[in-house]
């Protein structure tokens, strides 16, 4: 038979484990800031900063024959791309649903997609002029021609008044 102190003496590092993942998780460096996240593919969110083109091509590290080699795993560029970028005055931090551990923060150049050819001539003259509101849903880098870390599929654009 097992006394209670040998019990006790087995179970004590499991319970100082468990009692400090529950404080971990609780007060953990995520939560200390307070800040809300905005959450990634599920919430549409509004914005606001100055929209400029940035040109992606390649890094140096290897142009050959005249071919753009993109970050591993995606397929060669034949050219460089250009795409607009949203500068946040401050940055923000985003996650996905329920998983704190997955969250960036300090977000300030967000990478802008649009749905439709179109809609970049649309809002055109908003670019390089002045801080404007964008609508639309946040998504971490997915595909070939998402440079950033973060992409924000544009919805709708409006200047924002000084």
């Amino acid at each position: 038979m097992i006394s209670k102190k040998e019990k006790l003496r087995v179970l004590w590092p499991f319970l100082m484990f468990l009692m400090l993942g529950v404080v971990a998780y609780y007060f953990g460096p995520y939560r200390i800031k307070h800040q809300k996240c905005l959450r990634f593919g599920t919430e549409i969110v509004s914005l606001s900063g100055k929209v400029n083109k940035k040109v992606f091509h390649d890094s140096g590290q290897s142009a050959k024959n005249g071919r753009l080699l993109p970050p591993f795993g995606q397929f060669p560029l034949e050219k460089s791309d250009t795409y607009w970028v949203l500068h946040l005055t401050s940055g923000v931090c985003a996650q996905d649903e329920g998983d704190y551990w997955s969250t960036m923060e300090d977000i300030k150049d967000i990478q802008l997609a649009f749905f439709e050819d179109s809609d970049n001539n649309k809002y055109r003259h908003l670019l390089e002029k002045g801080n404007v509101t964008v609508k639309g849903m946040l998504d971490r880098n997915m595909v070939g021609h998402q440079y950033m870390s973060v992409v924000l599929h544009v919805e709708e654009i409006a200047a924002t008044p000084n």
